[in-house]
């Protein structure tokens, strides 16, 4: 139980990690970058160091690939980030998911 509820938060932490990392990367707004990656650090730290406390199977990896996409759009599809929504494609998001978690499931081994 303890590691499907870790998986939740883990992939929701990671997810607002890669939307921030998108913001950052597309905003409009310079001012507010500082702000936007301490929060990617923070969410970044946090999601990881929880998927990391176990060995994933296939079918959970793709699990918390797509509960991370999930959320990164969830994000991204905000109101407030609409400046930065028509940038923002569906293969841009997939590419960054799939770039992160490669580096992150890499890392595991």
């Amino acid at each position: 139980m303890a590691k499907h509820n870790d998986l939740i938060s883990g992939s929701k932490q990671v997810g607002n990690s890669i939307a921030h990392t998108l913001k950052i990367n597309f905003t409009n707004h310079p001012e507010t970058i500082n702000k936007m990656q301490n929060e990617e650090a923070k969410y970044r730290d946090e999601g990881l160091s929880k998927l990391f406390n176990y060995t994933w199977t296939d079918s959970e990896k793709k699990e918390i690939e797509e509960r991370v996409m999930k959320q990164a759009k969830k994000i991204l599809n905000k109101p407030e980030y609409s400046d930065i929504r028509i940038k923002i494609s569906e293969e841009i998001l997939e590419k960054e998911v799939k770039q992160q978690l490669t580096q992150f499931f890499g890392a595991m081994r």
